[in-house]
């Protein structure tokens, strides 16, 4: 069984792997999604920002314009991440 994690690895990306780490001692795969908007990730996601904005038809010229707009635009993008997970059948929660 695998988990998806989804989070802003520029600023969480420690705690993020911490959970990650506890998901996988207990015989899970857990894959980390980043959709931080800001500096470099602190960690190595399964997916990076840029695979997620590329998947979600975002331009990464977006990140340098407007943070709000850059949030909006990953969290719209997110769910179609999921989504392609689950019908590839690599995630079941």
């Amino acid at each position: 069984m695998s988990v998806l994690l989804i989070a802003t690895l520029d600023t969480k990306g420690r705690e993020h792997q911490f959970v990650a780490d506890c998901i996988s001692q207990n015989g899970f795969q857990a894959y980390l999604i980043d959709v931080g908007t800001g500096g470099e990730p602190q960690v190595m996601p399964y997916m990076s920002r840029e695979a997620v904005a590329k998947l979600g038809g975002i331009r990464m010229e977006t990140f340098q314009k407007d943070r709000q707009t850059a949030i909006t635009a990953m969290s719209e993008a997110a769910p179609k991440v999921l989504l392609r997970l689950i019908e590839q059948n690599k995630i079941h929660g």
